[in-house]
């Protein structure tokens, strides 16, 4: 932690870890230990945060997931989001993401990922968002070519559940992606 402008503030934020199984054939597929699990979160700037998460497969070496990115306060009104997520059983999906602040309640964002393995634009769209008393509300049109879907979607979310930075629905989107491979596997 540092002080920034007489504010505290989380200048470095990293959690490691991995579970140990000591009856490996009863509790872990045959495994000692779990994928090594890594989040960091980097503040360097006020308007500046990176980040990093991975999972690494504790036996055969390599990555099952790892993603990178950051955050850019460009300006009172501008945000800017860039980043790369991989999974090693499904994609590699670069994003990009601004947002801009109409007036203090409503932001208007645009969204384009392009999966690097199938050479084609993963998911866009384009959200206006309003910020109630005590709820957000979101219409969203979303093109998802890996779904192969498209919509206009309406969201109402109790304040405080919203996520106040982008990577961190960048992370749960990868999260949520896992768990649908590991129900297919």
């Amino acid at each position: 932690q540092t002080y920034r402008g007489g504010a505290l503030v989380d200048f470095l934020d990293l959690d490691l870890d991995v579970d140990y199984f000591p009856n490996k054939h009863r509790d872990n597929a045959g495994k000692s230990f779990s994928d090594f699990r890594a989040d960091l979160r980097m503040n360097p700037f006020q308007s500046v945060t990176f980040f990093f998460d991975a999972r690494l497969d504790s036996e055969a070496g390599h990555f099952n997931v790892a993603n990178v990115g950051a955050s850019f306060d460009v300006s009172d009104r501008w945000t800017l989001f860039v980043g790369n997520r991989y999974d090693r059983h499904m994609q590699s999906v670069a994003t990009v993401q601004a947002d801009y602040l109409l007036t203090p309640k409503w932001t208007a964002s645009i969204l384009v990922e392009h999966d690097w393995m199938s050479g084609k634009f993963y998911d866009s769209a384009i959200t206006l968002r309003r910020d109630m008393h005590e709820w957000i509300g979101e219409i969203r049109i979303e093109r998802d070519q890996g779904e192969r879907t498209s919509g206009i979607l309406l969201n109402l979310y109790p304040k405080g559940t919203e996520n106040p930075r982008r990577e961190t629905r960048f992370v749960r989107s990868v999260i949520e992606a896992n768990s649908v491979i590991e129900r297919h596997e």
